[in-house]
């Protein structure tokens, strides 16, 4: 017969497995449901970043905001940071060619690079609030 202590050991060991178990399919259900998002917000993300950089072009374009030299000074940080997310965001961005595996590789590059992308992004939006306000101060 077993002994009383050594079932309940090897109960509370197996209740701990299979709860174990649970939170590791919970997880993977998460990142699944990321990963199947992902896509659609990195095109999100790339489209902000091109209308952000559109609109860097219409200021600079305006010859009476280039008396400001803080202005170009914004500009020039507002691209900079444009390029860096651009260039981030190709190396998720999923294209027509890419193969079943590469495209999950680039989905759970995306999900893993979320936060910092997400910052890069508020960093972007950072300086674009900026560039509005010193927009706003110029005598036209």
């Amino acid at each position: 017969m077993t002994d009383p202590i050594t079932a309940l050991g090897g109960a509370a060991a197996a209740t701990q497995f299979i709860a174990c178990g649970i939170k590791i399919c919970q997880v993977m259900c998460r990142i699944y449901g990321k990963v199947d998002d992902a896509p659609a917000r990195v095109r999100d993300q790339i489209q902000q970043v091109e209308e952000m950089v559109s609109i860097v072009g219409l200021v600079e374009r305006n010859s009476a905001l280039q008396v400001d030299p803080q202005i170009s000074s914004i500009l020039d940080r507002c691209l900079s940071r444009a390029k860096k997310i651009q260039d981030r965001l190709k190396l998720v961005s999923i294209a027509d060619r890419d193969g079943r595996m590469r495209k999950l590789k680039k989905n759970v590059s995306a999900v893993f690079n979320e936060k910092e992308i997400a910052a890069m992004l508020e960093d972007l939006e950072r300086w674009n609030g900026l560039l509005i306000i010193r927009i706003e101060n110029v005598d036209v």
